[in-house]
């Protein structure tokens, strides 16, 4: 008896996909998913989903300040996602990259909080100043990000 395995789905990449047809696709996947979400919504809660749409972009983007953090956070999810990308080509998964970044940035304000007579005295125009010693920061955010992962 042979026993012949095969997939449910085969993903396979076209080529031959227009542009245009694939802008629709995308518009009508988002828009599908928006529909999917009020239903559950309404379902869940009772609420109008266009007014909680409305209250995640007011969220997002209802002042300059509000607009600054989402960019901000934008561009650092974009950064991990940058950083991930190699460990994804070598076939290596690695979940919880923001996580990562969280604790490693705890870890080294942590070690900068306690070893604060660990100064460094460095000349600036004739006057001797105080300045941080950012190889610390190194030393102890990469730990603590590889902790997080584990």
């Amino acid at each position: 008896m042979k026993n012949n395995h095969e997939p449910l789905f085969h993903v396979v990449k076209r080529d031959e996909l227009s542009r245009g047809k694939g802008i629709l696709i995308r518009v009508v996947a988002i828009i599908v998913a928006l529909i999917i979400c009020g239903i559950i919504t309404v379902a869940l809660t009772g609420v109008n989903p266009i007014s909680v749409y409305g209250t995640m972009v007011t969220g997002a983007f209802g002042s300059v300040r509000k607009t600054w953090v989402t960019l901000q956070n934008t561009a650092i999810l974009l950064l991990i996602a940058l950083a991930l990308t190699p460990a994804f080509r070598m076939k290596f998964w690695n979940c919880g990259g923001e996580g990562q970044i969280l604790v490693g940035g705890l870890a080294s304000a942590a070690c900068m909080i306690t070893a604060r007579g660990c100064t460094a005295w460095r000349s600036t125009a004739g006057r001797w100043k105080a300045s941080s010693r950012p190889e610390l920061l190194t030393s102890w955010r990469t730990p603590g990000g590889e902790c997080w992962s584990r």
